[in-house]
């Protein structure tokens, strides 16, 4: 073999060796994700996957009675973040479909009236579409039953749990003291609720539909007090009412719920007083401190008989 020629073969092999050098070190880069090379040979990472699409869908909205697990028929309405409302439909069977598309990120709320129901106003952010043949976005709302005169209940009973007065039977008490505890005592029957919520269809910007407590006595000298509510105190004429808003109340699905509050009642006159407990739903409460009544559209008003205090 001459000179050259094993010059030549040297060159090669080395040529060689350094090639393959190189595919091993670019095939390692890939693998680590160093290298992407286009046209896809390695499909990309689940954090890299594309997680739905963004579309301008209309919206199919059902509500529901999470109690009653049944559909419920009412106006449906789609607002933007300023609680202007941008369109509305009715459902049937529970279900509705919006005219309006709107695109995935689109922040909206949602509300929806139904008769002899509680709702609370739902804020929805338009969500990525799972796959570019879909219709709709799907949005469920929950629509609770609001009780009847016969489902809920309220009386107002002893420190030691006697009932006093309830709706229909009025009574005489007499209190030895200047102060006496006493027990507001309110029963819900299963599958209702009541759900204080804001309606922006009222008035000129919406009004606060609330569940509204109130203790009416007869004589301003009258100091009640009540422990854990936010309560507001309205003098009016010779009367004193005090109210406060009663939590959400959400009943049970199979039996009766009760709820007690107990307050304690100030006075150091000597004249019989009397003292009667109501409540009303769909209330504002500015509303009521000018009226000293329920709203015009109050689902439900209840009070107890009067129980005179000697």
């Amino acid at each position: 073999m001459s000179i050259r020629k094993g010059i030549k073969l040297g060159i090669g092999a080395s040529i060689g060796i350094t090639i393959t050098l190189l595919a091993i070190i670019i095939g390692f880069a890939v693998i680590g994700g160093f290298v992407k090379i286009p046209g896809g040979i390695l499909q990309p990472s689940t954090s890299e996957q594309q997680q739905g699409y963004s579309l301008s869908l209309p919206l199919k909205v059902s509500i529901q009675d999470p109690l009653a697990a049944s559909a419920v028929d009412g106006t449906v309405y789609i607002l933007d973040e300023n609680n202007v409302i941008l369109e509305s439909f009715s459902t049937s069977s529970g279900v509705g479909t919006s005219s309006n598309v709107y695109k995935s990120g689109t922040k909206l709320k949602i509300f929806v009236a139904a008769s002899g129901y509680f709702s609370k106003m739902m804020e929805y952010t338009v969500p990525l579409a799972e796959r570019t043949e879909q219709d709709y976005y799907y949005v469920t709302v929950n629509a609770y039953d609001a009780p009847s005169d016969t489902e809920f209940t309220m009386s107002i009973m002893s420190e030691t749990g006697s009932q006093l007065v309830d709706e229909s039977t009025a009574a005489t008490y007499d209190m030895s003291g200047t102060e006496e505890d006493f027990y507001l005592h309110m029963t819900l029957a299963e599958d209702v609720a009541l759900i204080n919520f804001f309606d922006p269809t009222e008035g000129s910007n919406g009004e606060d539909d609330d569940v509204l407590i109130v203790l009416k006595a007869n004589d301003t000298r009258v100091t009640i007090e009540i422990t854990g509510y936010d309560v507001q105190r309205l003098e009016y004429g010779d009367n004193v009412y005090y109210v406060f808003k009663l939590p959400d109340w959400i009943g049970d699905r199979s039996e009766t719920t009760v709820l007690s509050i107990a307050f304690t009642l100030y006075y150091g006159g000597t004249e019989a007083i009397t003292l009667q407990a109501f409540l009303y739903t769909n209330t504002d409460l500015d509303i009521f401190a000018s009226s000293l009544s329920a709203d015009s559209d109050a689902v439900l008003t209840d009070n107890t008989a009067v129980l005179t205090i000697t």
